[in-house]
């Protein structure tokens, strides 16, 4: 079980670099001040690539690829922002509850770029040039946080909705929409890491977002 826990990771790990180079070839000709990030620090607080917008705003972005459809019948409608996580303590071997990166105070990122991955050559990426059909949103992570509000989500009830749902991180689950988001469990690197996360709809996302754009190809 481990071992398939493993894969996940180097597929998460494979799926972010190849979207980094996706997007890097494209998103430099429509913001010359496009910059990737190799500085450690920025990249533990979640920045993967920064660019200027017409706004003057420095966008410090986190990169999610959603390519866990790739190819199928129905595309993800959905993009997932992670609340809880457990992460293993390497010394001890204990387990220790966590917010997700969405809710940490302390990011770096002020933005996320979600790049849907909706068709490709093969159902798992290999390079950039598999993609066939994909779709990106970059979106200020003050603008999310102001829709929440609209909805009436803060912060404390996002965490108390969220610590209901703790002692299911061994299933997979999604919730009934309250509110106008959902909460799910993504499967995680282990079984007892299983993070829980918000849902917000794609073409919200794309609403809320400072730039987006779709590819065929």
């Amino acid at each position: 079980m481990e071992d398939d826990y493993e894969i996940r990771r180097e597929l998460d790990v494979k799926n972010e670099k190849i979207g980094l180079e996706f997007l890097e070839k494209r998103l430099f000709y429509k913001f010359p001040t496009y910059t990737p990030v190799y500085d450690t620090k920025q990249q533990i607080g979640g920045v993967d690539f920064t660019l200027r917008g017409k706004d003057k705003h420095e966008y410090l972005c986190d990169l999610k690829v959603a390519a866990s459809a790739v190819n199928q019948e129905k595309p993800l409608i959905t993009g997932c922002l992670e609340c809880y996580r457990r992460y293993k303590n390497k010394r001890t071997g204990e387990w220790t509850d966590d917010v997700g990166w969405f809710l940490q105070e302390n990011k770096i990122a002020n933005s996320i770029a979600i790049l849907w991955v909706d068709k490709a050559k093969t159902n798992k990426l290999n390079s950039p040039e598999d993609i066939l059909v994909a779709e990106v949103a970059i979106i200020k992570y003050d603008v999310i946080w102001d829709y929440l509000h609209k909805l009436g989500w803060d912060i404390k009830q996002i965490s108390e909705k969220t610590k209901s749902y703790r002692g299911r991180e061994k299933e997979i689950f999604k919730s009934k929409w309250t509110k106008g988001i959902g909460f799910s469990s993504s499967p995680g690197y282990y079984e007892e890491e299983r993070p829980i996360n918000i849902l917000i709809g794609r073409e919200k996302y794309k609403e809320l977002s400072v730039y987006h754009e779709k590819y065929v190809f």
